[in-house]
C-alpha cells in the first residue's frame, strides 16, 4: 500500500508541476504557484519512485524481509496478478481451482472472483481465456453445495443456483432444497426463484424438489406431505400439487399404511385439493376414488369397533314369580317382553345404522362410475415414464384393493346377519319361544333386522363381481375366486337354513 500510494503522489506531483509551469509562463501565476525552485527539489529527491512499476513493486514485495508483508496468500496473489495482466490472472486461477475444495474462503473469493469477470467480458477490458466459463460453472455449483450445508445461508442458494446454466441448475438445485423444511424459509426460497428464474423452471424445478422428497425413504410421512407445500404458494401451482398428493396416497396405500393416509387426509391442507377449481379431471377422479377407498375403510373400522363392543345378547330385569298370581305373572311376563324388544330394538338400529354405512361405502368403492382407479389405456408411445409409473401404481393397487374391499363387504353382511341371528336366538331361550321367526315377527321392526336381509346383501356381491360393467373378476386371482366361492356357498347354505325354519314355523 504504501509503495503504490508512494507512485500515486509522486504521478501528482510531477501533474501538478507541468501544471504551474504552463500558467507561470501564460502570466497567470498566483499566491502559492510561484515555488518552481522548491518543486524542483521536491522531485529530484523524489526520483527514485519515478522509476518504479507495478511490477517492479511486487517483486520488491515478493522479496521483502518482512514475511508478513511478502505476496504469498491466494487473495494477494490474485490482487497482484490483476496488476500484472489477464495471462497472470489465468495462470493464478487455474493454479488456485484445485484448491478451493479443502479452503472454503477461497471457494468464496474464486466464486466471486469468477463471476466478476463474467462480468468485465461486456466491459473495455474483458479478461477471457479457454475453459474460463467450465471453470466458473464448477466453481459456483460447488459453492452452491458449500451454501446448501449452512442453513443460515439458505436464503442465498437461489442468486447463486440462478448463476448456473439451466441443466446444471435444474439437475441439483432441486435435490439441495429438500432440507428445507420451514414454511418461513420455503417461502423466501420460492419468492426468490419467481423473481430470477421464468416461469416454466421455476415450476419445474418446484416438481423436482417435491419428487425428490417423496421418493427419499428416510423421510417421514409427515415431512412428505409438507413438501408438497412448495407448490402450493398460488393457485396456479395447485394441479401439480394434487398430482404430487395422489402420488403419495398410492404410495402409502401400496405400503399396506392405510392408516397413515387416513391420517393425511385429515390435514388443513388436503382440504385444497378437493376445491373443483384445481387440477384437471383425471387427477381429480384418482382422488375421488383414493378418497371413497379411504372413508369405506373408516366406515367398517366404525362398525367392527361396534361389533365388538355390542353384544348381542340381551339383558332384562325378571320378575319374581313364585308370589304372583297367575294374572300377574301374565302381566310380568308381558313387561319381561317389552323391555326384551325395546332393548333388542335400540341395540339392533345401532349395528344397522353402522353396517349399513359401511355397506353403502363399500359398495360405491366397487360400484365405482368408469372402475375404481382404472383409466383407458392410451398409446404407449406417447406416455411419459411418469405416467406409465402412475398406472403401473394404480393397477397394482386396484389388483391389491379391490378384493380386499370385496371381502370386506361380504365380512359386513355376513357378520351383521349372524348378530342379528345371535340376538333373535338369545331372544328366543330367554322367552322360551317358538322360533327365531316369531321373535322377528314380535319385534315388528324393518327387514333389516333380519339375518336373510344381510344374506341376500352378502349374495349380491357374487353378482358384483361377475358383471362385464367393471370387470371386476379381473383382479381376483384363482385364491381370491376360490374362498369368494366358499363365502357364497356358506351364505347360500346359511339363507338356505333360515328359510327352513322360517318355513317350519309357518306350518307350525
Amino acid at each position: 500500500y504504501a509503495c503504490f500510494s508512494s507512485l500515486q503522489g509522486r504521478l501528482e506531483d510531477e501533474l501538478l508541476h507541468r501544471y504551474y509551469v504552463q500558467i507561470r509562463r501564460e502570466g497567470r501565476a498566483y499566491p502559492g504557484s510561484n515555488y518552481e525552485r522548491e518543486e524542483l527539489e521536491h522531485l529530484q529527491a523524489t526520483s527514485p519512485i519515478a522509476g518504479l512499476t507495478e511490477m517492479s513493486i511486487l517483486q520488491k514485495l515478493k522479496a521483502s524481509a518482512f514475511t508478513e508483508i511478502r505476496v504469498t496468500s491466494p487473495i494477494q496473489s490474485i490482487i497482484a496478478a490483476f496488476v500484472q495482466s489477464g495471462d497472470a490472472v489465468q495462470v493464478v486461477i487455474q493454479s488456485l481451482v484445485p484448491k478451493v475444495s479443502k479452503d472454503k474462503d477461497l471457494l468464496r473469493v474464486m466464486t466471486h472472483l469468477l463471476l466478476y469477470l463474467d462480468f468485465l467480458r461486456e466491459g473495455s477490458y474483458p479478461i477471457r481465456f479457454d475453459g474460463l466459463d467450465t471453470i466458473r460453472h464448477a466453481i459456483v455449483l460447488q459453492y452452491l453445495r458449500h451454501l446448501a450445508t449452512k442453513p443460515d445461508l439458505w436464503k442465498h442458494m437461489t442468486i447463486y443456483a440462478s448463476l448456473l446454466p439451466i441443466n446444471t441448475m435444474i439437475g441439483v438445485f432441486p435435490g439441495l432444497l429438500t432440507s428445507v423444511q420451514v414454511p418461513e424459509e420455503r417461502q423466501i426460497i420460492w419468492n426468490q426463484m419467481r423473481e430470477l428464474l421464468n416461469e416454466e423452471i421455476h415450476l419445474v424445478v418446484l416438481k423436482k424438489v417435491v419428487r425428490s422428497i417423496l421418493a427419499n425413504q428416510d423421510l417421514s410421512d409427515a415431512q412428505k406431505f409438507h413438501s408438497i407445500s412448495w407448490l402450493c404458494f398460488v393457485p396456479e401451482h395447485l394441479g401439480e400439487a394434487l398430482v404430487c398428493w395422489n402420488s403419495l396416497l398410492r404410495q402409502l396405500l401400496l405400503q399396506n399404511r392405510t392408516s397413515v393416509a387416513t391420517q393425511l387426509m385429515k390435514e388443513d391442507m388436503s382440504t385444497i385439493f378437493f376445491d373443483p377449481e384445481v387440477g384437471d379431471t383425471q387427477a381429480k377422479r384418482e382422488l375421488g376414488a383414493i378418497s371413497l377407498f379411504l372413508d369405506a375403510n373408516i366406515a367398517f373400522d366404525d362398525w367392527k369397533n361396534l361389533m365388538v363392543k355390542t353384544s348381542p345378547e340381551s339383558m332384562i330385569q325378571k320378575y319374581n314369580s313364585s308370589n304372583l298370581t297367575v294374572e300377574e305373572q301374565m302381566i310380568a311376563r308381558s313387561s319381561e317382553k317389552r323391555q326384551l324388544y325395546e332393548t333388542m330394538r335400540g341395540k339392533a338400529q345401532k349395528v344397522i345404522e353402522f353396517a349399513d354405512t359401511a355397506h353403502s361405502k363399500l359398495l360405491e368403492v366397487l360400484c365405482f362410475a368408469g372402475g375404481w382407479l382404472t383409466e383407458d389405456e392410451d398409446d404407449e408411445e406417447h406416455t411419459s415414464s411418469e405416467e406409465r409409473k402412475r398406472r403401473s401404481e394404480m393397477d397394482q393397487l386396484h389388483a391389491k384393493l379391490i378384493p380386499e374391499i370385496a371381502f370386506l363387504f361380504h365380512n359386513v353382511c355376513s357378520e351383521t346377519a349372524k348378530w342379528m341371528d345371535d340376538m333373535l336366538e338369545d331372544a328366543k331361550i330367554t322367552l322360551n319361544a317358538k322360533s327365531k321367526a316369531y321373535i322377528l315377527r314380535e319385534i315388528d321392526s324393518n327387514e333389516d333386522i333380519s339375518p336373510i336381509y344381510w344374506l341376500r346383501q352378502a349374495m349380491d356381491l357374487a353378482e358384483i363381481i361377475s358383471s362385464e360393467e367393471n370387470e371386476l373378476y379381473k383382479s381376483f386371482n384363482a385364491h381370491h375366486l376360490r374362498l369368494l366361492m366358499e363365502q357364497m356357498t356358506d351364505i347360500e347354505i346359511r339363507t338356505l337354513e333360515w328359510q327352513e325354519g322360517e318355513f317350519e314355523n309357518k306350518i307350525t
